[in-house]
């Protein structure tokens, strides 16, 4: 099955997002990072909700990384006139 983000309401891909978020950094060790890069607006805005609320993470949106590679998807949002956003979240520690 296939699910279409474009047909959900706000609401409903926050969920989703929220979802697939929370199952990436309860994987991780306190420190890990997790980097994330969109260059849809409506998922930036959702991820900084998301992850802002998350109060295990600490970070968010960040200038373009050197070492990450640019690509296909990212290429042709670029070229379609859209920006793109990365992110970079840090797992807290009990202690942080």
């Amino acid at each position: 099955s296939f699910l279409h983000l474009l047909d959900l309401t706000n609401m409903q891909k926050q969920i989703m997002i929220k979802a697939g978020l929370q199952q990436e950094w309860e994987l991780m060790a306190v420190g890990g990072h997790l980097r994330i890069a969109t260059d849809v607006d409506d998922y930036a805005e959702q991820i900084v909700e998301v992850c802002g609320a998350e109060p295990r993470l600490e970070g968010g949106p960040v200038p373009r990384p050197r070492e990450r590679p640019i690509t296909r998807f990212e290429l042709k949002g670029l070229e379609a006139g859209r920006t793109v956003t990365d992110f970079s979240y840090r797992v807290r520690g009990d202690r942080d």
